[in-house]
């Protein structure tokens, strides 16, 4: 359906008289925003069902935010993609740390993004790599606000984020 949609747009774009950019890369676009738009609308209505719609709201921006920065693999379907990152966001909420587990959570997610940051992110995104020490520094300081926060929601967050920068993680054929 996507592939439909997106051969419908570069059709029309250049009857307008632009210069499309290729049909994979309007049905690659698509997905990413289907993607996003499904997660979103998925954790709002059980945030919403469940009454816990800020913790939710803000592991979703969290996740959001730190997975920009740090990159990290990609599951093979939107699909796949969709199911999990909405279980993830909408159990975390409901998960209590103890302050030292809270902690010990967050200094993993630091050392782990401090070292693998930007894991897969020449494959996905077309930031260029001078870059890249700039958004690990800024990944690390995502991750680190949280010995100030001491947010459970945002430690679990940040773990679930940086286990998918481990090597022994490997890309799987991307949608």
């Amino acid at each position: 359906m996507l592939l439909r949609v997106a051969t419908n747009l570069h059709e029309n774009m250049r009857r307008a008289g632009v210069d499309p950019p290729p049909i994979g890369v309007i049905a690659y676009s698509l997905d990413i925003i289907a993607n996003t738009v499904s997660i979103t609308a998925a954790t709002l209505a059980i945030g919403l069902m469940s009454g816990n719609l800020s913790g939710m709201m803000t592991c979703l921006g969290a996740l959001a935010a730190l997975r920009f920065v740090s990159g990290g693999v990609h599951l093979p379907t939107s699909a796949a993609c969709i199911a999990l990152s909405t279980a993830i966001i909408t159990t975390i909420p409901y998960l209590p740390l103890s302050p030292g587990v809270n902690q010990t959570i967050t200094a993993a997610a630091f050392i782990i993004v401090a070292v693998r940051a930007t894991t897969n992110y020449d494959k996905h995104a077309r930031i260029p790599r001078k870059y890249y020490p700039l958004m690990r520094i800024v990944a690390c300081v995502i991750v680190a606000s949280n010995f100030v926060i001491a947010s459970d929601i945002l430690a679990l967050t940040y773990i679930v984020q940086a286990v998918t920068l481990l090597p022994f993680l490997k890309e799987v054929k991307t949608r």
